[in-house]
């Protein structure tokens, strides 16, 4: 998970275009690719939290950055609206993974409300 947050972030920076050159151009597709392959990070450590029987919101906190930047990057990748998806969704896959290595107390995981 720290290897797709890092992936995600460098992505971000190299796609944060302020005047368009070939070369800048150059940099902003392999960020494109940075933040293609966090996103799939993402997607698998949300799908191997639920398969540990995790709360389902922690897989969601683990997903969003995948769903939130990795598709506002695929919509729309001339634009800003991946860096302020990042904003919500970067800080959230972090709770899920804090939420996550907690131990439980319950059978039904941490903070399910199952006893």
């Amino acid at each position: 998970m720290i290897a797709a947050l890092t992936l995600i972030a460098l992505g971000l920076e190299r796609t944060l275009l302020w005047v368009s050159t070939p070369q800048l151009r150059q940099e902003a597709r392999l960020g494109h690719l940075f933040i293609g392959i966090g996103g799939v990070l993402f997607v698998a450590a949300a799908i191997w939290s639920h398969r540990l029987r995790m709360p389902w919101w922690v897989s969601v906190l683990v997903a969003a950055p995948a769903v939130l930047v990795g598709g506002s990057a695929w919509a729309a990748p001339d634009s800003l609206f991946p860096h302020l998806a990042a904003l919500l969704a970067l800080p959230a896959a972090v709770v899920g993974l804090i939420a996550g290595m907690m131990p439980s107390t319950t059978s039904g995981g941490c903070g399910s409300g199952q006893s």
